[in-house]
């Protein structure tokens, strides 16, 4: 686990590199439509997620060095060379008395800093979690509780998401439409007469997948959630998200469309 840590920081230092001059040049940001910015930010969240957990990359030549032995013969003792004694026992005993018995020290503990930084981190990376799963499900629960299923928008779900079942539900008090689930989406409409191009807007993200794409946002977040450029990065990627939807229902629209959709952005706030 300390070995994934490391790997993690690596990583988080290297798109670090990246990110800043992506987060402080604003050049980039209005040279390049909201749809191209998005599928950056979605490429350096794979790569903050997937790269820590690749394999190491191994030589494809391995060269084994040969070993040899070597044996050198000892040179045979002259004879005018002097034969020592050897050691008497009482010389041996009295040497053992004059050394004093030295006791065994107990072994020191020492603290490990790479389990601590690798616990730290851990703790962080699911209070990022839970925090935000506890405010999702709590939120989730208030607008269902007074939700009322609707009908009359299946024709163009079926239009602008093929092969996904979209169900639409009425939120009394909700200013804006808003979007639930993955795999089973959900899209929740206030209680008054709703615009179809903001409906469209709601269906462009369940085409897109946008939801599971801010799963995988808030889970780079609690991956690298000590690094503050990959934070400042998920609301980047949250906004251009939106912008890049807004660019999808206006596309081939004429300008009294794109007129109004831009009065409907106004009053809800949805930038």
């Amino acid at each position: 686990m300390t070995e994934l840590l490391f790997r993690v920081a690596v990583v988080s230092a290297a798109v670090s590199v990246v990110l800043l001059p992506l987060l402080l040049a604003s050049r980039w940001q209005k040279r390049y439509a909201p749809h191209t910015r998005r599928a950056v930010w979605l490429v350096i969240t794979a790569v903050l997620l997937v790269v820590p957990l690749l394999p190491k990359a191994q030589a494809p030549v391995q060269i084994e060095v040969p070993q040899r032995t070597v044996i050198i013969p000892a040179p045979a003792p002259r004879a005018s060379q002097t034969v020592m004694a050897p050691v008497q026992p009482a010389l041996t005993e009295k040497f053992d008395q004059g050394v004093e018995a030295v006791e065994p020290t107990a072994p020191q503990r020492t603290l490990e800093w790479g389990a601590v930084l690798t616990a730290l981190w851990l703790t962080g990376g699911l209070a990022v979690l839970i925090w935000q799963g506890v405010h999702y499900l709590l939120a989730r629960k208030r607008l269902l509780k007074t939700a009322a299923p609707l009908t009359g928008y299946e024709e163009l779900a079926k239009e602008l998401c093929p092969g996904r079942t979209v169900r639409f539900f009425r939120v009394d008090g909700l200013d804006t439409p808003m979007t639930l689930g993955v795999l089973r989406p959900v899209v929740l409409l206030p209680d008054q007469n709703v615009r179809q191009a903001a409906l469209r807007h709601e269906l462009t993200h369940i085409r897109r997948w946008d939801v599971a794409w801010k799963y995988l946002l808030l889970l780079a977040c609690a991956v690298h959630w000590f690094n503050p450029l990959v934070w400042v990065m998920s609301r980047r990627a949250d906004r251009d998200m939106e912008a890049s939807c807004d660019a999808a229902v206006v596309a081939g629209g004429n300008a009294a469309e794109r007129r109004a959709y831009g009065e409907l952005l106004l009053q809800t706030d949805i930038l």
